[in-house]
């Protein structure tokens, strides 16, 4: 609708709004008020959010125009200087990468293994309910890391506080209760904010032992992880390399209360001379909010994994 207004609409009642935003570094109380709507994952499910089937639905928050108005404005500044700062394995949500970037990515090293008989472990890794996992300390000091401008911060964080939300349900709007944590699963901004969180980790994976090593004789490429989103895939030419990068995601993610999804996350390996491996523990959140140490599930090299939409293995079955 605004996109449609006139100039002279724009310039009498949108621009000083946003004007007024930024010059108070914060959104008024009435557009922080949002609904939330679950859509399937799993078709059939319907739109209800069953207590032990929490990721049969996603939930999609509902914000108010004018707060997406801002939202949209500050996520297009912010992207334009960081998006080239950020970690390049990262292919979601970003301009310069797209998902067919990280398809072929995994495509090659997959022929690669399988070509030269190269030893090679990956765990396909994903978060339980990452977006709303997140809480405002993280973020507040991941802006700083990424070297916010305080005044930035500032309104980043007011826009977070004292949002307001109703789940809608087949009976009607639930009863309001406030938002304390959590990026907003369907705010204009939480897609950047989870690549901002997720890069210190990523950056800091590089410091890990043992990359598969992608080679023409000439040159190398060192590979420790591939992302999308809140899917990370990490590489090893070891398993010690690999058991090093679980723990210290693990260990980033747990520190922030963001955990893996057990049924999610897969360990696999190939070309290991008749050598078996365990996988890295994890850690897991339970539906009544408690966690639990396990290891992630093993699946056989010859068995097909999800990735993106495309089904891959190390020995291309």
């Amino acid at each position: 609708m605004l996109l449609y207004a006139s100039p002279a609409a724009q310039e009498t009642y949108i621009l000083p709004f946003v004007n007024s935003c930024m010059k108070k570094k914060d959104t008024p109380s009435y557009t922080k008020r949002f609904y939330v709507w679950c859509t399937e994952k799993v078709p059939g499910v319907g739109s209800v959010m069953h207590p032990s089937n929490k990721l049969d639905v996603r939930p999609i928050s509902l914000f108010e125009i004018s707060y997406k108005l801002v939202e949209t404005i500050l996520a297009h500044r912010i992207s334009s200087v960081m998006n080239p700062k950020l970690h390049p394995a990262q292919h979601a949500f970003n301009s310069l990468r797209t998902v067919v970037d990280a398809i072929a990515s995994f495509v090659l090293i997959m022929e690669d293994s399988h070509q030269h008989n190269k030893e090679i472990h990956i765990s396909n890794n994903d978060c339980t309910q990452a977006y709303d996992a997140v809480p405002p300390w993280a973020m507040r000091a991941v802006y700083r890391y990424h070297g916010f401008p305080p005044d930035l911060i500032e309104m980043l964080m007011n826009m977070d506080t004292n949002r307001k939300g109703r789940v809608l349900t087949a009976h009607g709007a639930g009863t309001e209760w406030t938002m304390n944590c959590g990026l907003g699963q369907g705010s204009v901004l939480a897609p950047l904010k989870w690549n901002l969180f997720l890069d210190p980790l990523m950056k800091q994976l590089d410091d890990s032992p043992d990359p598969y090593i992608l080679s023409d004789g000439t040159n190398q490429v060192h590979l420790r992880v591939l992302a999308f989103a809140d899917d990370t895939t990490i590489f090893s030419s070891t398993h010690k390399g690999y058991l090093i990068r679980m723990n210290i995601a693990t260990t980033y993610f747990g520190y922030f209360g963001v955990n893996f999804s057990p049924t999610k996350t897969h360990y696999t390996y190939a070309n290991t001379k008749d050598r078996h491996y365990k996988s890295a523990p994890i850690t897991v959140r339970l539906p009544d909010g408690s966690t639990k140490i396990q290891r992630s599930a093993v699946t056989s090299p010859h068995k097909p994994l999800r990735y993106l939409g495309a089904w891959l293995s190390p020995t291309l079955n």
